[in-house]
């Protein structure tokens, strides 16, 4: 169960941004490369189904990499603006926006994993998923 999980929070981070943030903090992801040749052993991916996914992360990543410095710095913005003791008002704008931006990523995740199940037969949807 851990690893259909993991399979699946790789192929979010595959396709949406090269960094994945928590609480501020960046940490590398693994190159979209080597996640599509995992994804390809794993599911048995064809040529054409790998290609595919190739072309999406290309398109995702510059996406979901501009959002993510977007979300870094609005948490950086947010912690700075309670830690110096900003007035309430100028700390709930700081979280309106973090919180949009968080839900724009989620929107994104939401695009590409609706792209890549396009190009994933029934089977191989199963498989990412961890059905039988």
């Amino acid at each position: 169960m851990r690893y259909r999980i993991a399979a699946l929070f790789a192929t979010f981070l595959f396709l949406t941004a090269p960094t994945f943030v928590a609480f501020g903090q960046s940490q590398q992801n693994v190159p979209a490369a080597d996640q599509i040749t995992r994804l390809k052993q794993q599911l048995g991916l064809t040529e054409q189904q790998t290609n595919e996914l190739r072309g999406l992360a290309v398109a995702d990543q510059q996406h979901g990499a501009d959002l993510q410095r977007r979300i870094v710095a609005a948490h950086r913005e947010l912690n700075a603006a309670v830690l110096n003791g900003a007035d309430k008002d100028v700390v709930h704008a700081k979280s309106e926006q973090l919180k949009r931006l968080t839900s724009q990523m989620i929107d994104l995740h939401i695009e590409s994993m609706e792209r890549v199940s396009k190009i994933l037969t029934p089977e191989q949807r199963k498989k990412l998923v961890g059905g039988p």
